[in-house]
Formats: structure tokens, sequence, C-alpha cells
């Protein structure tokens, strides 16, 4: 899990999306000015994202899996790409 954990927390930082700092086993908070934007396109995606006043978190569960951070991932690309 804390593999699948640093690979999303890569791939959020190559989109230019930074993750706060701090421990975590298999959630990652993402700071974002737009929390419901990106959770309206990770719903769009079939993913279901937490929102909070500034940020939103992902936690990652026993089924998570590479093809599936990969599909994460290019739903938050899209949306970071949105005007």
């Amino acid at each position: 899990m804390l593999a699948l954990r640093c690979t999303l927390a890569a791939g959020l930082g190559a989109l230019g999306l930074a993750v706060e700092p701090g421990p975590g086993f298999d959630t990652l908070s993402l700071p974002t000015a737009h929390p419901g934007e990106l959770v309206a396109r990770a719903l769009a995606g079939g993913f279901n994202l937490r929102p909070g006043d500034a940020a939103v978190g992902i936690s990652l569960d026993e089924l998570t899996d590479g093809p599936e951070l990969d599909r994460l991932l290019a739903a938050l690309a899209v949306a970071r790409e949105s005007p």
C-alpha cells in the first residue's frame, strides 16, 4: 500500500499537483483552490474523493492497483487542464 501511495504522490507531482507532506499509509491530501472541480472530474472517472475546504483527500485500499492509479491520474490531469 505504501508503494502505491508513493507512486500516486509521484504521479501527482508530475502533473504539477502538490501533495501535502506528512505521515500516511493509504491517504494523501491534495491542496487545491478548487476541490469541487477535482472531485467532480474524479467522480466522472469513477473515483470518489473526499472534498475539503482547500484540499481533496485520496485514500487507497487493498484493491488499488497500478492501472487504477493511472486512470485516477488521467482524470486529475484533465481537471488540471480545464480552465
